[in-house]
This record gives C-alpha cells, structure tokens and sequence, in this order.
C-alpha cells in the first residue's frame, strides 16, 4: 500500500500526537522521533511499519535482535501452516503469541511440530498514565512511550 503524501501523514501525525499527548511527560522526544521517521521513510506502508518497529524496539531493547521479514522466505502457505514453515525455518522452540490470537491460531497443530506456543500477556504490566487514576490497558506502545519515555518503557517491559 503507498501512501500518497508522507506531508499529509505527517501532518495528520502530528496532529494526533498534539491531541492525545502534548501534556505528557515525554511528548517532545516521542513527537520528533516519530515525524523523524516518517520524514525519512518511504511511501511504502509496509516500510513505514518495519521502520517503526526496528526503530522503536531497538530503542528500548538492550540485546541485538536480527530482524527477518516473513516475505524475504519465499512461503507460499496461509494462516497457522506460513506461521509453522517460519518457525522451522528459524529453527524456533517456543512461539510467543499475544493474547488477541486466541480465535485464530492452532497452538496444538504448531506443538505437533515441536513447538510450543506460550500467550503473552501484559494486562498486569500497568504504568503511571497521566490524567488518568484507572489504569486503561491495551494501548499501543505510544502511549508507554509518551507517558515513560524508551528509558522507562525499557525498565516498564523488563520488569514485566
């Protein structure tokens, strides 16, 4: 999917972030970092998407981590049988899951191949959110990062 204006993305971005976020405690880190990279991305979705993930996570993850795009592997099968052929292939033991896939996946068709499926869940994984006295679960990763920064949502998801 191309995006047909990185302004308008941009722009729309930014007016979100203001809406939502411009009183939170890391608003001006979180804001630039974002349109930073929407400002250097392509009009690629899919790119966009891969960079926001790489970038984020390598912010607030201290180990290496290498990085596959499931297209790069040449898999032609769908659903649960793709999700089988990529872990083989990475030679996985264990698959992490959310907690969203339940209605979907086949855990007991990955075990048959030797790999076990554990659910993650970050439900008691709670953080300072301002404005806010009850907790409200379930957001993105924005809001942790705007609420705790990426030194303090690295210490929030070690601790989980």
């Amino acid at each position: 999917l191309e995006i047909k204006s990185l302004d308008a993305l941009k722009h729309e971005m930014s007016s979100m972030l203001t809406k939502f976020y411009d009183k939170h405690p890391h608003f001006k880190e979180i804001y630039e970092f974002f349109l930073n990279m929407i400002e250097q991305s392509s009009t690629n979705l899919a790119e966009l998407n891969s960079r926001c993930i790489i970038e984020i996570s390598s912010m607030i993850i201290e180990k290496e981590v290498q990085y596959i795009k499931s297209s790069d592997l040449s898999i032609k099968s769908k659903s649960t049988d793709r999700l089988i052929e990529i872990l083989k292939i990475l030679d996985a033991k264990v698959y992490l899951s959310g907690m969203g896939s339940g209605g979907y996946l086949e855990p007991n068709k990955i075990l048959k191949h030797g790999i076990r499926t554990e659910f993650l869940s970050v439900i008691d994984c709670k953080y300072s959110q301002k404005n806010i006295t009850n907790f409200v679960g379930g957001l993105s990763i924005l809001d942790a990062l705007m609420n705790l920064g990426f030194i303090g949502t690295r210490k929030l998801l070690q601790s989980c």
